[in-house]
């Protein structure tokens, strides 16, 4: 199992006390909770996954549907990202508009 850096979890933990903390125009508090925790899920499974370099990819959540936007260095990274966001709970929908590089 890969190792979660320190630095990677504050970074992940500081995203989510962020989001938990907006509430988006014409949302509920309850759902923009919602969101940043799908966002969060999506974004820790990333980093867990060896093929997929988290930090160059980009997590939004709104009403459910995710956004996936930055950079993969393969068709086969930006792939596994939207499979990933796609297998988290929770997850209604997936845009994936990684460019591979």
């Amino acid at each position: 199992m890969k190792s979660i850096p320190i630095r990677t979890s504050l970074i992940v933990a500081a995203l989510v006390a962020g989001l938990a903390g907006c509430a988006g125009a014409g949302q509920k508090t309850g759902t923009a909770v919602d969101d940043s925790a799908i966002t969060t899920k999506v974004k820790t499974a990333m980093i867990r996954d060896s093929e997929v370099a988290a930090s160059k990819i980009n997590v939004e959540t709104s009403q459910g549907t995710v956004h996936l936007s930055g950079t993969a260095t393969s068709a086969r990274e930006a792939d596994k990202a939207e499979q990933i966001a796609r297998n988290t709970p929770g997850v209604k929908a997936v845009k994936n508009d990684i460019r591979v590089q």
